[in-house]
């Protein structure tokens, strides 16, 4: 019996290149898990400073319910829905918002000024939340509120989120330019 056995060049490709392969994709499946992981923490800090200005706003407007052209600029902008409330720190009076928020997880503590982002469904639609309980003093009645703001995660399933952010900033500075007027002084050369 007549047994081929590989050429050096072939058994040394072999070994070298099996272990690089199974590297690559090691390394590769790891990469796409830390992205997945820094793209999340980038939406949940832009989904904390939404809730910031919305809170903000509402305790400028003395309680008032956020003006449409800034709502249509979050909505715009993100592409997607945004939906928030503001209550007393009971959670038994509604200072604005949309009425029924997504419960927070059974296991989740509220703590002052440290956010909580959850994952939950909102008329039938996936949303990602954030709650927060935050301390106001410019109002009448100083206080603890709790804010929810949630929003859904269309644009989301269709884009990354890094390219998602990118794109973001992108949009607010065409959206600044398109809003800019540029004028041009010309001067006569008097030479």
């Amino acid at each position: 019996m007549n047994v081929k056995v590989p050429s050096l060049r072939g058994r040394l490709l072999f070994l070298i290149v099996l272990p690089l392969l199974i590297i690559v994709s090691i390394g590769t499946v790891a990469l796409y898990y830390d992205s997945e992981k820094k793209s999340q923490e980038i939406y949940d800090k832009l989904l904390h400073s939404i809730s910031q200005v919305i809170l903000r706003d509402v305790v400028i407007s003395e309680g008032d319910l956020l003006t449409e052209q800034l709502l249509e600029t979050l909505t715009d902008t993100l592409n997607d829905q945004i939906f928030y409330q503001v209550r007393d720190e009971k959670g038994s009076s509604l200072y604005v918002g949309y009425s029924n928020p997504p419960e927070i997880p059974s296991n989740s503590v509220m703590k002052p000024y440290i956010p909580i982002f959850y994952d939950s469904a909102y008329r039938d639609q996936a949303v990602r939340v954030i709650v927060s309980r935050e301390f106001v003093s410019a109002m009448d009645v100083p206080g603890w509120v709790t804010i929810y703001v949630w929003q859904t995660t269309r644009s989301e399933e269709h884009t990354s989120e890094l390219q998602s952010r990118t794109n973001l900033v992108c949009r607010l500075l065409l959206e600044k330019k398109k809003n800019t007027k540029i004028t041009h002084t010309y001067r006569k050369n008097t030479h």
